[in-house]
């Protein structure tokens, strides 16, 4: 027990009872609220009262999240939490590497080198969400890519949840509000032959941080689409409830589970677009995301081009018929 689980509640509690549930002095009592004030946490003290908590900061330490992971069911993980670090990705590998229990969370406030994919350069300033998941599914290894289609749809259902946007998905992993980028989504692995060490699943999600002038007309945080600031502790236990939830479905039927809901989230289908593959610019309309996460799209000449992964432009919004699912 965590003396904020303690006073989590809208009444004062006494330091001696405090000081009981916590098998320690009334000193050391003392000396946990001097500390969690000077973190930013509003607890208030009245004498022959107690303490009470009257406010948590905006920061996403373990035993902040623990207590709203509690509050959505979320199992708990093993948290690793930096104040700032390169990347959440490269400590998420060091951590995976070593004995550990999986799932296991690494969050940080700030990166200072983070990526996304092809290494694309990610700002992540404070007020963000920024984390990596470790996990270790027992799944074969081409099923892998499909943990990023997880990913995002768990982020579009915790956003609809709360706060009741509407998000879509760009494939395969950005997601997206008014045609404005707010989050993305990269999946890593090791494997070996016959043999799979982990998966590391980045997210990072534009929240209370600043957007730079010069990606205003690209991206948007949720702190502008909301018009107002975020806990952003809360939130991400949203996300990961909803994730996993989506894993365990996933786990068991795979990506054909919640394939329809995906499509039907999908910003591309119907619509008119340019893939470039790396082997080559792909263009027509975009019918579906297959059961196998490839991209389908219907060239002029009427061929359909099964594509697993690429840079997708959307070419405009007019809605054409589609395949079914």
């Amino acid at each position: 027990m965590h003396i904020l689980e303690i006073l989590n509640t809208d009444s004062f509690i006494s330091g001696e009872e405090i000081a009981k549930l916590l098998k320690i002095s009334r000193a050391a009592v003392h000396k946990q609220i001097t500390r969690l004030r000077g973190a930013g946490y509003n607890i208030e003290g009245a004498q022959n009262l107690g303490y009470k908590l009257v406010s948590r900061p905006d920061i996403i330490t373990p035993e902040e999240l623990k207590h709203y992971l509690k509050k959505n069911g979320v199992t708990e993980h093993s948290i690793f939490y930096f104040n700032e670090t390169v990347s959440t990705q490269d400590e998420a590998k060091n951590i995976a590497e070593k004995d550990i229990k999986f799932p296991a969370l690494v969050i940080a406030e700030r990166q200072t080198g983070s990526y996304g994919r092809l290494r694309r350069q990610w700002i992540s300033d404070e007020g963000g969400l920024w984390f990596s998941l470790a996990l270790k599914p027992e799944i074969e290894p081409d099923r892998i890519p499909q943990i990023t289609f997880v990913a995002s749809l768990a982020v579009c259902r915790a956003v609809e949840i709360a706060f009741g946007l509407s998000p879509q998905i760009k494939w395969p992993n950005d997601v997206m509000l008014n045609g404005k980028k707010f989050a993305g989504v990269l999946t890593e692995i090791s494997a070996e032959v016959g043999k799979l060490n982990w998966v590391i699943v980045g997210i990072g999600i534009n929240v209370n941080n600043p957007i730079p002038d010069s990606l205003k007309g690209s991206a948007v945080s949720l702190l502008e689409a909301t018009e107002e600031k975020i806990n952003r502790a809360e939130f991400l236990s949203i996300v990961l409830s909803e994730f996993y939830g989506l894993y365990a479905l996933f786990l068991e039927k795979g990506f054909s589970g919640f394939q329809k809901e995906y499509n039907q989230q999908s910003m591309l289908i119907g619509s008119r677009v340019s893939v470039d593959t790396g082997d080559g610019v792909v263009e027509g309309v975009a019918q579906k995301i297959d059961a196998n996460g490839y991209l389908w799209v219907k060239a002029p000449d009427n061929k359909i081009e099964k594509i697993i992964a690429g840079d997708v432009i959307k070419v405009n919004s007019k809605l054409i018929q589609t395949s079914k699912i």
